[in-house]
């Protein structure tokens, strides 16, 4: 299946994002760089931003359908349910993030 958003889509839509500065308050992380942090004593989360091509491959192999519901748990800005809502036919994406931003 041909993708409806293509990479460079969806960087500029990611750009757009990052524009008002309250995302890179915290440090902003190139692709494949990620970072670790702690909240409380117990609860970690890892983070980092999954590439475009990385997204692309997990589709294929998931054939998503109109019927699935797509969830991504840690979702950041949204870059993963952005290309998913974009570039398949599910009938809801929704992402979830834990780390205030």
């Amino acid at each position: 299946q041909t993708p409806w958003a293509t990479k460079d889509d969806l960087d500029q839509i990611y750009e757009r994002a990052m524009k008002d500065g309250k995302y890179t308050e915290r440090g902003y992380f190139d692709v494949n760089e990620e970072a670790r942090t702690c909240h409380g004593e117990q609860v970690w989360a890892q983070y980092g931003i999954i590439e475009y091509d990385a997204i692309a491959s997990m589709l294929e192999e998931l054939n998503v359908t109109a019927s699935d519901v797509f969830y991504d748990l840690g979702s950041g800005i949204g870059n993963v349910c952005t290309q998913v809502f974009l570039n398949t036919p599910a009938k809801t994406v929704k992402g979830i993030e834990y780390v205030p931003s």
